[in-house]
Parts: structure tokens; sequence; C-alpha cells
């Protein structure tokens, strides 16, 4: 089960593809790596959206933290998961590319938490707007709640 929780600003502007690429990334893991709950959190104002995913799952080593974002890099506990080690590097360079931060808490055996913050362009015409129903992307839309 995935639980949304969502507080702030009504509308956001970012860009979609991106952001859906970068949720559908960390979802997985998430989903990959624990079986229970994951939470999604999206805090928006009009200058920020942070967004969190964090799984109970069988987190991170200390010593594999380090090696996370690299291409191709899969964590000593990662067993006979499927996977290549490129997503994260990918989520990464996705959020780069928004002039964001990405940063993550793990312990092994308790779970992951990976925060982005990224500028919201609310005030901006570039992007479409995503308010209403407040998805976050649209091919498979969250609904933020109203």
């Amino acid at each position: 089960e995935i639980c949304l929780t969502y507080h702030g600003s009504p509308q956001v502007r970012l860009d979609r593809k991106i952001i859906r690429n970068v949720l559908f990334n960390l979802l997985s893991n998430a989903i990959k790596y624990s079986e229970k709950n994951i939470d999604l959190l999206a805090e928006t104002s009009d200058k920020q959206v942070i967004l969190t995913v964090k799984d109970r799952g069988i987190g991170i080593p200390n010593e594999d933290q380090k090696s996370i974002f690299t291409h191709f890099f899969r964590a000593s506990n990662a067993g006979a998961v499927q996977g290549t080690g490129l997503g994260l590097s990918i989520v990464k360079h996705y959020v780069a590319l928004l002039a964001g931060t990405l940063t993550f808490e793990s312990k092994e055996g308790i779970g992951t938490a990976f925060v982005i913050t990224i500028p919201n362009h609310v005030n901006e015409g570039d992007m479409l707007p995503l308010n209403g129903t407040h998805k976050i992307y649209t091919d498979a839309a969250v609904d933020m709640g109203t």
C-alpha cells in the first residue's frame, strides 16, 4: 500500500515527464525492497516542492551508501531482486536537471527515505500548471486530494 500525504500550495508547476520518471524509479525501488507500506509525502509552497518517498524495507548498508548514485551500482544486500543499478543515478540526473537536490537516509533492516527538493515554477509560464486535483504527473496521475 502506498500512503499519500499532501500539504501546501494547491498549484504546482513542474516538468511532468521528469517528475513521473523520478517517482516511478523511487516508488518501484520502494516496492521491490519493502513488503510494508510506503509513504509518499508532497509538501508544496510557491517557492518549492518537496517530495519524500519512504519505505520500511531492507535499507541500504552503510558501506554502500556512498555509491548508490553510481551507474550500475547495486547494494550488497539487493540479492536476487531484479534491477540494473541505473535507477538512482537516473533519478539524481533528473533532479539536477530541475535544479533540485536529492538526499536520503537509510538504515539497514529499517528502511530508506529519499527527499527531493525542487523549485516550484508556479509564477512562471514555461510549464503546464498542475492544479485542480493536484496531479503530480499525467500518465498515471496521483490524486493529491482536495
